[in-house]
Protein backbone atom coordinates (compact mmCIF):
# COMPACT_ATOMS: atom_id res chain seq x y z
CA UNK A 1 0.00 0.00 0.00
CA UNK A 2 1.14 3.51 -0.88
CA UNK A 3 0.84 6.00 1.91
CA UNK A 4 2.03 9.90 0.94
CA UNK A 5 2.81 11.75 4.44
CA UNK A 6 2.69 15.66 3.82
CA UNK A 7 4.36 18.35 6.28
CA UNK A 8 3.76 21.91 5.06
CA UNK A 9 5.75 23.28 8.41
CA UNK A 10 8.97 25.60 7.77
CA UNK A 11 11.27 23.54 9.82
CA UNK A 12 14.30 21.01 9.07
CA UNK A 13 13.21 17.38 9.50
CA UNK A 14 14.55 15.45 11.45
CA UNK A 15 14.37 17.61 14.83
CA UNK A 16 15.33 17.17 17.85
CA UNK A 17 12.83 17.57 20.99
CA UNK A 18 10.22 19.65 19.31
CA UNK A 19 7.01 18.50 20.90
CA UNK A 20 3.28 19.30 19.34
CA UNK A 21 2.45 18.11 16.07
CA UNK A 22 5.84 18.55 14.90
CA UNK A 23 6.92 15.89 16.94
CA UNK A 24 4.30 13.74 16.35
CA UNK A 25 4.58 13.78 12.69
CA UNK A 26 8.57 12.70 13.17
CA UNK A 27 7.40 9.80 15.41
CA UNK A 28 4.33 8.59 12.83
CA UNK A 29 6.96 8.26 10.26
CA UNK A 30 9.61 6.67 11.78
CA UNK A 31 7.05 4.09 12.92
CA UNK A 32 5.50 3.71 9.94
CA UNK A 33 8.95 2.92 8.11
CA UNK A 34 8.67 -0.46 10.03
CA UNK A 35 6.03 -1.90 8.12
CA UNK A 36 7.18 -3.71 5.21
CA UNK A 37 3.75 -3.91 3.22
CA UNK A 38 4.23 -0.28 3.24
CA UNK A 39 5.50 2.20 0.72
CA UNK A 40 6.03 5.70 2.53
CA UNK A 41 6.03 8.66 0.67
CA UNK A 42 7.60 11.92 2.77
CA UNK A 43 6.83 15.20 1.41
CA UNK A 44 8.72 18.05 3.31
CA UNK A 45 10.95 20.99 2.32
CA UNK A 46 14.19 21.32 1.46
CA UNK A 47 15.87 21.85 4.71
CA UNK A 48 15.25 18.16 5.38
CA UNK A 49 18.71 15.73 5.43
CA UNK A 50 16.61 12.74 5.33
CA UNK A 51 17.53 10.28 2.17
CA UNK A 52 15.29 7.80 0.25
CA UNK A 53 15.98 3.86 0.39
CA UNK A 54 13.87 0.75 -0.37
CA UNK A 55 10.38 1.59 0.50
CA UNK A 56 10.90 5.26 1.84
CA UNK A 57 10.83 8.22 -1.13
CA UNK A 58 11.42 11.47 0.28
CA UNK A 59 10.52 14.44 -2.12
CA UNK A 60 12.02 17.52 -0.86
CA UNK A 61 10.90 20.66 -2.31
CA UNK A 62 11.22 24.11 -1.55
CA UNK A 63 9.05 25.84 0.34
CA UNK A 64 6.82 27.63 -2.20
CA UNK A 65 6.49 24.47 -3.19
CA UNK A 66 4.97 22.87 -0.65
CA UNK A 67 2.90 25.84 -0.17
CA UNK A 68 1.37 25.46 -3.52
CA UNK A 69 0.61 21.95 -2.36
CA UNK A 70 -0.84 23.26 0.70
CA UNK A 71 -3.24 25.88 -0.32
CA UNK A 72 -4.33 24.07 -3.69
CA UNK A 73 -2.25 25.85 -6.56
CA UNK A 74 -1.13 22.53 -7.57
CA UNK A 75 -2.92 19.06 -7.32
CA UNK A 76 -1.51 16.76 -5.40
CA UNK A 77 -1.09 14.24 -8.34
CA UNK A 78 1.42 16.31 -8.93
CA UNK A 79 3.90 14.27 -6.46
CA UNK A 80 1.66 11.52 -4.80
CA UNK A 81 -0.81 8.96 -6.35
CA UNK A 82 -1.29 6.00 -4.19
CA UNK A 83 -3.84 4.72 -1.44
CA UNK A 84 -3.59 7.38 1.55
CA UNK A 85 -2.78 11.12 1.20
CA UNK A 86 -1.93 12.07 5.29
CA UNK A 87 -2.08 15.77 6.50
CA UNK A 88 -1.57 16.41 10.16
CA UNK A 89 -3.33 19.40 9.89
CA UNK A 90 -7.29 20.04 8.47
CA UNK A 91 -9.63 22.85 8.00
CA UNK A 92 -8.76 26.05 7.75
CA UNK A 93 -4.84 25.56 6.97
CA UNK A 94 -5.13 23.61 4.40
CA UNK A 95 -7.10 23.78 0.75
CA UNK A 96 -5.82 20.65 -1.17
CA UNK A 97 -6.79 19.99 -4.65
CA UNK A 98 -7.53 16.47 -4.91
CA UNK A 99 -8.80 16.41 -9.01
CA UNK A 100 -7.44 12.80 -10.31
CA UNK A 101 -7.03 11.27 -6.78
CA UNK A 102 -8.38 7.80 -6.56
CA UNK A 103 -7.40 7.46 -2.87
CA UNK A 104 -8.26 8.41 0.73
CA UNK A 105 -7.35 11.64 2.50
CA UNK A 106 -6.47 11.25 6.51
CA UNK A 107 -6.43 14.09 8.55
CA UNK A 108 -4.99 14.91 12.29
CA UNK A 109 -7.86 17.64 13.19
CA UNK A 110 -6.47 20.07 15.76
CA UNK A 111 -10.06 21.53 16.36
CA UNK A 112 -11.44 23.61 13.30
CA UNK A 113 -12.88 21.04 10.76
CA UNK A 114 -15.43 23.53 10.99
CA UNK A 115 -13.89 24.64 8.04
CA UNK A 116 -13.48 21.46 6.02
CA UNK A 117 -16.52 21.21 3.07
CA UNK A 118 -15.12 17.32 1.99
CA UNK A 119 -17.39 14.81 3.22
CA UNK A 120 -15.15 12.35 2.31
CA UNK A 121 -12.16 12.86 4.39
CA UNK A 122 -11.44 10.74 7.18
CA UNK A 123 -10.60 12.13 10.48
CA UNK A 124 -8.26 11.38 13.84
CA UNK A 125 -9.37 13.35 16.57
CA UNK A 126 -7.73 13.45 19.17
CA UNK A 127 -9.94 13.26 22.23
CA UNK A 128 -13.37 12.76 22.68
CA UNK A 129 -14.37 16.15 23.65
CA UNK A 130 -13.23 17.09 20.22
CA UNK A 131 -15.14 14.66 19.09
CA UNK A 132 -18.14 15.78 20.85
CA UNK A 133 -17.56 19.23 19.36
CA UNK A 134 -17.35 17.87 15.93
CA UNK A 135 -20.62 15.91 16.41
CA UNK A 136 -22.19 19.35 17.98
CA UNK A 137 -21.16 22.06 15.13
CA UNK A 138 -21.34 19.62 12.00
CA UNK A 139 -23.23 17.44 10.05
CA UNK A 140 -23.41 13.62 11.28
CA UNK A 141 -21.27 12.29 8.27
CA UNK A 142 -17.94 14.00 9.42
CA UNK A 143 -18.05 11.87 12.04
CA UNK A 144 -18.98 8.77 10.85
CA UNK A 145 -15.48 7.83 9.75
CA UNK A 146 -13.23 9.51 13.14
CA UNK A 147 -10.80 7.13 14.91
CA UNK A 148 -9.55 8.84 18.63
CA UNK A 149 -5.75 8.45 18.49
CA UNK A 150 -3.90 10.54 21.38
CA UNK A 151 -0.49 12.28 21.07
CA UNK A 152 2.80 10.39 22.07
CA UNK A 153 5.70 10.74 23.93
CA UNK A 154 9.25 8.77 23.27
CA UNK A 155 9.80 7.26 26.63
CA UNK A 156 12.97 5.97 25.29
CA UNK A 157 14.15 9.67 25.02
CA UNK A 158 12.36 11.40 28.30
CA UNK A 159 12.14 9.59 31.25
CA UNK A 160 12.71 10.10 34.88
CA UNK A 161 16.31 11.12 36.13
CA UNK A 162 17.51 11.73 39.72
CA UNK A 163 18.08 15.40 40.69
CA UNK A 164 16.56 18.23 43.17
CA UNK A 165 12.52 17.70 42.35
CA UNK A 166 11.98 20.49 44.40
CA UNK A 167 10.65 23.29 41.94
CA UNK A 168 7.30 24.04 40.41
CA UNK A 169 7.41 24.54 36.20
CA UNK A 170 5.74 25.40 33.57
CA UNK A 171 6.99 24.57 29.70
CA UNK A 172 5.58 26.18 26.58
CA UNK A 173 4.39 28.94 23.84
CA UNK A 174 3.89 32.25 25.81
CA UNK A 175 0.19 33.72 23.76
CA UNK A 176 -3.01 33.86 24.96
CA UNK A 177 -3.85 30.23 24.51
CA UNK A 178 -1.03 28.32 26.73
CA UNK A 179 0.30 31.06 29.04
CA UNK A 180 -2.44 33.95 29.83
CA UNK A 181 -3.67 32.06 33.34
CA UNK A 182 0.08 31.92 34.27
CA UNK A 183 0.37 35.42 35.17
CA UNK A 184 -3.23 35.00 37.61
CA UNK A 185 -0.93 31.92 39.03
CA UNK A 186 2.05 33.25 39.42
CA UNK A 187 0.64 36.19 41.42
CA UNK A 188 -0.82 33.82 43.48
CA UNK A 189 1.73 31.03 44.05
CA UNK A 190 3.74 30.94 47.29
CA UNK A 191 6.74 29.20 45.21
CA UNK A 192 8.59 30.68 42.22
CA UNK A 193 7.97 29.41 39.34
CA UNK A 194 10.50 28.28 36.48
CA UNK A 195 9.33 29.14 33.11
CA UNK A 196 10.78 27.77 30.29
CA UNK A 197 9.51 29.09 26.55
CA UNK A 198 9.39 31.50 23.70
CA UNK A 199 7.19 33.96 22.68
CA UNK A 200 6.64 35.99 19.18
CA UNK A 201 7.01 39.77 19.40
CA UNK A 202 2.85 40.11 19.37
CA UNK A 203 3.39 38.80 22.87
CA UNK A 204 5.89 40.29 24.39
CA UNK A 205 3.26 42.84 26.35
CA UNK A 206 2.73 39.25 27.77
CA UNK A 207 5.63 38.09 28.69
CA UNK A 208 6.21 41.77 30.37
CA UNK A 209 3.07 40.96 32.99
CA UNK A 210 4.11 37.90 33.50
CA UNK A 211 7.74 38.88 34.65
CA UNK A 212 6.46 41.57 36.65
CA UNK A 213 4.85 39.42 39.48
CA UNK A 214 8.61 38.39 40.28
CA UNK A 215 7.71 35.50 40.95
CA UNK A 216 8.60 33.59 37.68
CA UNK A 217 12.52 32.80 36.51
CA UNK A 218 12.44 32.56 33.23
CA UNK A 219 15.41 30.19 31.51
CA UNK A 220 14.26 30.58 27.93
CA UNK A 221 13.19 28.40 25.11
CA UNK A 222 14.07 24.87 25.93
CA UNK A 223 15.21 22.56 23.18
CA UNK A 224 16.06 18.65 22.79
CA UNK A 225 15.61 15.98 24.79
CA UNK A 226 18.62 16.05 26.77
CA UNK A 227 17.49 19.96 28.05
CA UNK A 228 14.01 18.62 28.79
CA UNK A 229 15.68 16.05 31.28
CA UNK A 230 17.64 18.37 32.81
CA UNK A 231 14.97 20.99 32.85
CA UNK A 232 12.67 17.89 34.50
CA UNK A 233 15.56 16.88 37.14
CA UNK A 234 14.16 19.69 39.04
CA UNK A 235 10.67 19.74 39.13
CA UNK A 236 8.47 18.08 41.37
CA UNK A 237 5.15 19.48 39.49
CA UNK A 238 4.41 20.74 36.31
CA UNK A 239 1.57 23.31 35.40
CA UNK A 240 -0.63 22.84 32.45
CA UNK A 241 -2.85 25.91 32.14
CA UNK A 242 -3.97 26.63 28.30
CA UNK A 243 -7.01 28.62 27.93
CA UNK A 244 -8.52 26.92 24.85
CA UNK A 245 -9.98 23.23 24.76
CA UNK A 246 -6.16 21.80 24.00
CA UNK A 247 -6.62 18.28 22.17
CA UNK A 248 -3.33 16.67 23.35
CA UNK A 249 -0.89 19.14 25.08
CA UNK A 250 2.72 17.31 24.33
CA UNK A 251 4.04 18.84 27.56
CA UNK A 252 1.72 17.14 29.72
CA UNK A 253 2.57 13.65 28.38
CA UNK A 254 6.59 14.65 28.25
CA UNK A 255 6.22 16.08 31.99
CA UNK A 256 4.37 12.87 33.19
CA UNK A 257 7.82 10.46 31.11
CA UNK A 258 10.34 12.29 33.28
CA UNK A 259 8.32 11.46 36.30
CA UNK A 260 6.79 14.31 37.08
CA UNK A 261 2.99 15.31 38.05
CA UNK A 262 0.95 17.88 35.99
CA UNK A 263 -1.91 20.06 37.54
CA UNK A 264 -4.06 21.53 35.35
CA UNK A 265 -7.75 23.40 34.40
CA UNK A 266 -10.52 20.57 33.24
CA UNK A 267 -9.89 22.00 29.50
CA UNK A 268 -9.92 19.57 26.55
CA UNK A 269 -8.56 16.26 27.03
CA UNK A 270 -6.70 16.73 30.23
CA UNK A 271 -8.97 14.03 32.01
CA UNK A 272 -8.04 11.39 29.03
CA UNK A 273 -4.33 12.24 29.62
CA UNK A 274 -3.97 12.85 33.14
CA UNK A 275 -2.89 10.27 35.35
CA UNK A 276 -3.79 12.19 38.73
CA UNK A 277 -6.93 13.12 37.52
CA UNK A 278 -7.06 14.82 41.82
CA UNK A 279 -4.89 17.54 40.21
CA UNK A 280 -7.34 18.45 37.11
CA UNK A 281 -9.71 21.41 38.57
CA UNK A 282 -12.33 23.27 37.38
CA UNK A 283 -12.14 26.33 39.16
CA UNK A 284 -8.82 28.51 40.11
CA UNK A 285 -9.61 29.16 43.81
CA UNK A 286 -8.61 24.80 44.44
CA UNK A 287 -6.45 24.93 41.65
CA UNK A 288 -4.08 27.65 43.87
CA UNK A 289 -4.74 25.25 46.82
CA UNK A 290 -3.46 22.38 45.74
CA UNK A 291 -0.33 24.38 43.59
CA UNK A 292 0.63 25.84 47.18
CA UNK A 293 0.17 22.74 49.07
CA UNK A 294 1.69 20.48 47.09
CA UNK A 295 3.04 16.64 48.75
CA UNK A 296 5.40 15.59 46.01
CA UNK A 297 5.75 12.40 48.50
CA UNK A 298 2.46 10.88 47.67
CA UNK A 299 3.40 11.03 43.75
CA UNK A 300 5.21 8.26 42.36
CA UNK A 301 7.08 8.62 39.08
CA UNK A 302 6.88 4.45 38.51
CA UNK A 303 3.23 4.99 38.15
CA UNK A 304 3.80 8.11 35.58
CA UNK A 305 5.94 6.71 33.50
CA UNK A 306 4.38 3.02 33.23
CA UNK A 307 0.87 4.75 32.52
CA UNK A 308 2.74 6.44 29.95
CA UNK A 309 3.93 3.59 28.48
CA UNK A 310 0.99 1.62 28.28
CA UNK A 311 -0.92 3.91 26.93
CA UNK A 312 0.76 6.87 25.01
CA UNK A 313 4.22 5.25 23.52
CA UNK A 314 5.18 5.87 19.63
CA UNK A 315 4.68 2.24 18.93
CA UNK A 316 0.98 2.24 20.01
CA UNK A 317 0.88 5.21 18.21
CA UNK A 318 2.59 3.57 14.84
CA UNK A 319 0.35 0.77 14.81
CA UNK A 320 -3.38 2.64 15.13
CA UNK A 321 -2.27 4.47 12.53
CA UNK A 322 -1.28 1.75 10.67
CA UNK A 323 -4.43 -0.21 10.96
CA UNK A 324 -6.04 2.63 9.73
CA UNK A 325 -4.49 3.43 6.94
CA UNK A 326 -5.07 0.06 6.05
CA UNK A 327 -8.53 -0.04 6.70
CA UNK A 328 -9.20 2.83 4.29
CA UNK A 329 -6.66 1.72 2.02
CA UNK A 330 -8.27 -1.44 1.13
CA UNK A 331 -11.73 -0.18 0.95
CA UNK A 332 -10.45 2.43 -2.42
Amino acid sequence: MKVCLFDHHEYQIPTDGIGGVIGLFQILYEELQKFEDLHITLIVNNKTTLQSYSNFTVISLEFYEIENIRFGRVPITKYFSGDIFYSNSSGRHVNFDFSGFTGKWVSTCHGCMEWVGNSDVQVFVSNNQLHQHLRDNLFENYCNNYHIIHGVVDTKKLYYEEGTHDRIVWMGRIDGAKAERLYEIAKHSTEKIIVAGWYSPEWKWLFDKIMETNNVEWVGKIEGDVEKRKFYRQAKLSIHCSTFEDPCPTTVLEAQSCGIPVISFANGSLSEISYYQELIYNDFDNFILSLNNFEEEYYSEKKLLSFIQNNFSRELYGEKFYKIFKTYGQNN
